[in-house]
């Protein structure tokens, strides 16, 4: 028995009723990070309790280990290591839990995760100040210590009270403040009663009340009652469960006549089910093909718009092939417009030179209008050929096409599919009047 406490039975059955309550906390809904992180620090928090029937229970007692060349006596060290991962490592996780309630991950990421590893700072701080293999006597031998500890861990108390008290008043009007409520009673109410009971009470130098904080074995039985109540009730935690009565004594119940009603008309529409199924896999492979035909229409689709478009390219870098051919036809005299020397004092001069320039520029002129008709030509032929192809190109698409739809719909109408459609309309005929005999 512990000195002035509970019986190593009942701290035994203490911490496998804390275990209990938050591992049905975690089931409740395991993807939900407040559920994970409360019952991490359940866990860890239940360690007081276990440390306390390990070390009281005295099975490792006169055993000694050696640990880094160090001898320790087995039960103070393993006391002490479970005390340090209980004074240090359980209120950080608690404060992450009321994080995770307030939905600070989804408002300030950021901060959050700067947060996670800030709050673990100080337990690599007490680790290094105090040795975890002694932090069993730390209260004995080093009050100033223990003082430091335990305000640490009431300030850490008020960091996983704030987030909770801030949520629950802004959305008292919400539609999830009653389960959140209920939450955050299973989650504070033990919490602050180990704080008070054990730090509390240390620093007030309440000695004869040490032992306390095992009435807190109590509110835990209060709490799983409250959780079991809730859980077939209105539902905690993310999870409802429902109760259903029956005489488990009668071997022939007899039902009735509405029950019988609902199992004949529950009969009748799981066949109609599995014909619908049945038939539905049949189709399954028909739709494959259909689908495969699809594919195939996009991808012709897409081959006849490459074609056509290949084609337009080609017949647009054309355009100035014309320009190109009229540069090259030089103006030549067909009569000289100087006249020699003997009539330059003709009295038609004027006239002879107007004659002359005259012809020449009307043969000039012919010879430009023939070849540029011959050029014309030649352009309005490729053009016309291309032209041609872009619209042979989308006529033989489309026809592609078309010949598919008709191919579908031939499909459709193919005789095995209404046969097949035929035999399933009778049936679902001959249920329906199976049902109003039995009826």
């Amino acid at each position: 028995m512990g000195t002035n406490g509970l019986p190593n039975v009942l701290l035994l059955l203490f911490t496998m009723l804390i275990w209990g309550l938050y591992f049905m906390i975690l089931m409740s809904s395991p993807r939900n990070k407040v559920n994970q992180w409360c019952f991490i620090a359940g866990a860890l928090l239940s360690v007081g309790v276990l440390k306390e029937y390990i070390y009281y229970s005295g099975f490792l007692a006169g055993r000694q280990v050696e640990l880094l060349g160090v001898v320790y006596e087995a039960d103070e060290l393993v006391n002490s290591i479970l005390t340090a991962v209980l004074y240090y490592i359980s209120m950080p996780c608690a404060v992450i839990c009321s994080l995770y309630f307030a939905k600070m991950d989804r408002r300030f990421p950021r901060l959050f995760h700067l947060l996670e590893i800030l709050l673990f700072f100080p337990v690599l701080c007490f680790c290094v100040v105090y040795s975890w293999s002694q932090t069993r006597v730390i209260p004995l031998t080093n009050p100033h210590a223990y003082t430091i500890v335990a305000v640490y861990n009431l300030i850490y108390g008020v960091l996983v009270t704030i987030p909770i008290a801030v949520t629950l008043v802004r959305e008292k009007n919400g539609y999830s403040f009653r389960q959140r409520r209920l939450v955050s009673v299973i989650v504070l109410l033990p919490l602050w009663y180990w704080l008070i009971t054990v730090f509390g009470f240390h620093l007030l130098g309440l000695e004869n009340l040490y032992k306390v904080w095992q009435g807190n074995v109590v509110i835990i039985l209060c709490l799983f009652i409250y959780y079991m109540y809730h859980l077939f009730h209105e539902g905690i935690w993310g999870m409802r469960l429902s109760r259903e009565h029956f005489d488990w004594s009668e071997e022939n119940v007899k039902m009735p006549e509405d029950t019988r009603y609902v199992i004949h008309m529950l009969k009748n529409e799981m066949a109609k089910i599995r014909l619908g199924t049945q038939f539905i896999r049949e189709l399954e492979s028909w739709r494959q093909g259909v689908f495969c035909q699809l594919r195939c229409d996009v991808r012709l689709q897409e081959k006849g718009r490459e074609q056509v478009r290949e084609l337009a390219e080609e017949l647009a870098a054309e355009r100035d092939a014309c320009p190109a051919q009229l540069a090259a036809a030089p103006f030549t005299w067909k009569e000289y417009p100087i006249p020699g020397r003997n009539k330059l004092l003709a009295p038609d001069l004027i006239a002879y030179v107007r004659q002359a320039v005259s012809i020449s520029v009307d043969a000039w002129c012919a010879q430009r209008k023939a070849q540029i008709r011959d050029i014309l030509k030649t352009a309005s032929q490729e053009a016309s050929g291309k032209l041609e192809k872009i619209v042979v190109a989308l006529y033989e698409a489309e026809n592609q096409r078309i010949a598919r739809w008709q191919e579908r719909e031939e499909r459709l109408k193919s005789p095995e599919l209404l046969e097949r459609l035929g035999q399933l309309a009778e049936e679902n005929d001959r249920l329906e009047a199976d049902f109003i005999k039995e009826l």
